[in-house]
């Protein structure tokens, strides 16, 4: 069943922006995106928030301990937007958890919109966010301390414990200027308040949400949502339907840019997707629904397989040629995707063409991210 929200209100992004001026105007009205909800049964939703194919996917669960959420995309204003289409939805206001699927901004930029609720997180997001809360601080103090006293900054700094001992929190001079710029926006950060490292299960009466840590493939706290009961797990970004797994950025393994990241050594990073995509696939049937974080379009268990018969064969052929003493070079000549991944032949090789995020040649770039693994 499919319906259409319509938002036919405008959203504040604040009272006071942060670094506006004193007296300033409030910021203009943004409009927010359609919300197209996907009814997938009694209990469950997904709302599709914006029209296009890379669409943020907010899942949501009517449980007997109230509602779930699993992400919280771009901002406060739209997460609001879609609290309050899940509460149109489903025709209740008892909302009990936010959860993240990773820490990307499109998933917990909205965070605020939840802030009365516990947010359930991997514990490398919250100790990202509260890094990020202390270097801002200090960034501001140095260089325009006026930000501090707005209420936008003291509403953003309420989510760091005072005991927090400050850690490296690496930038370099164009991503402190983006982090800069979306202070200045008025962005709120808030941080998990329950956080998990290797797997973590709420247990909500008629229905069981486990968390389970993937691995640092999309990001370093990437994590699948599985619900049993509803025959579902959200995926993330992780997965694309009909679109070759993307491994890191561009052939890099994911940079965890900071000390306080996940432990598991790179090669077992690798091995544990593949544990985790067995023990899915294991458990699902033909009915199974597989929710991608983007998009509108749901995946089953043959496409899973597909993606995991792929990874499989992938990491065992570029240990292999490693260990016969192949360059790197070489080794994506040798492994080429038509004539050696027949698994693999019908996805596409490539994503987002002709946009800021176009990937050309996923498959020579997961050659090479996972022969920087295994230097590692």
């Amino acid at each position: 069943m499919k319906n259409r929200f319509m938002v036919a209100v405008f959203l504040l992004v604040g009272a006071v922006a942060i670094g506006a001026p004193a007296g300033a105007q409030a910021q203009s009205q943004p409009q927010i995106p359609e919300i197209v909800v996907h009814r997938l049964s009694a209990r469950s939703a997904v709302f599709n928030v914006g029209s296009r194919d890379g669409a943020v996917a907010v899942l949501a669960l009517a449980t007997q301990k109230g509602m779930v959420v699993v992400d919280a995309p771009i901002n406060m204003d739209i997460a609001k937007a879609v609290r309050n289409a899940i509460q149109a939805e489903f025709k209740r206001s008892d909302f009990a958890y936010l959860i993240n699927s990773h820490g990307h901004g499109d998933h917990t930029g909205g965070n605020g919109a939840y802030a009365d609720l516990p947010i359930v997180g991997h514990e490398w997001d919250r100790a990202r966010m509260l890094n990020e809360i202390a270097f801002m601080r200090t960034y501001f103090l140095k260089n325009d301390p006026t930000i501090l006293d707005t209420p936008q900054f003291a509403l953003y700094e309420k989510a760091m414990p005072k005991t927090i001992e400050p850690l490296k929190f690496a930038q370099n001079e164009e991503s402190m200027k983006r982090v800069v710029a979306r202070y200045r926006g008025g962005l709120v950060t808030v941080p998990p308040t329950i956080t998990f490292d290797s797997h973590l299960t709420l247990n909500l009466g008629d229905m069981t949400v486990r968390l389970i840590y993937y691995g640092q493939a999309h990001s370093p706290s990437d994590t699948i949502i599985s619900v049993p009961e509803e025959n579902l797990a959200v995926t993330g970004s992780l997965f694309i339907p009909g679109v070759i797994p993307i491994l890191g950025v561009r052939g890099n393994p994911v940079d965890t840019g900071m000390a306080a990241a996940p432990s598991m050594p790179p090669k077992q990073v690798v091995d544990n997707w593949l544990v985790v995509l067995r023990m899915l696939i294991g458990e699902a049937n033909e009915s199974t629904r597989f929710i991608p974080c983007h998009g509108n379009v749901l995946m089953n268990k043959a496409e899973f397989q597909q993606f995991l018969s792929y990874l499989e064969k992938l990491w065992s052929e570029v240990r292999r040629m490693k260990a016969e003493g192949k360059t790197l070079e070489e080794a994506k000549a040798a492994l080429a995707l038509k004539e050696r991944f027949p698994e693999a032949a019908d996805l596409r090789d490539e994503f987002a063409r002709g946009t800021a995020y176009e990937t050309l040649g996923i498959h020579r770039y997961n050659i090479e991210f996972l022969w920087k693994t295994l230097d590692k």
